[in-house]
């Protein structure tokens, strides 16, 4: 019983906590873990994002790709800059945050794979 209290406690943290659950909320999102990923390859521009996305047959709409970076700069796993001084050009950066959030997300999908003995 021990460990079920344990786990119990973890899990009511984890969805009672506003913060995660902002966090919670993002990945949900259609194209949430993609922008994530496509932040931590450096890909925080549209240019670089459209290229990766043709080059691996994906599909991710250039405003989804803006509105998932503006919902992650939000909830501070991006950051954003100008590119040029124009104000409809920017490129998203990924924060120490979004690092860390990246890195997790890695592993979990690591580990699943190995959990789905996926080759």
């Amino acid at each position: 019983m021990t460990a079920y209290r344990n786990i119990e406690r973890r899990v009511t943290e984890i969805v009672t906590d506003k913060k995660l659950y902002e966090l919670e909320e993002y990945i949900e999102k259609d194209h949430a873990i993609l922008c994530l990923a496509l932040l931590h390859m450096k890909k925080g521009r549209w240019m670089h994002a459209k290229e990766y996305v043709n080059k691996h047959k994906l599909t991710l709409p250039d405003t989804t790709f803006r509105d998932r970076m503006r919902e992650a700069e939000k909830i501070g796993l991006a950051t954003s800059e100008l590119i040029n001084n124009d104000p409809t050009k920017k490129r998203w950066l990924e924060t120490a945050l979004g690092y860390q959030v990246n890195e997790s997300l890695l592993e979990l999908f690591s580990k699943a794979k190995v959990a789905y003995q996926i080759e």
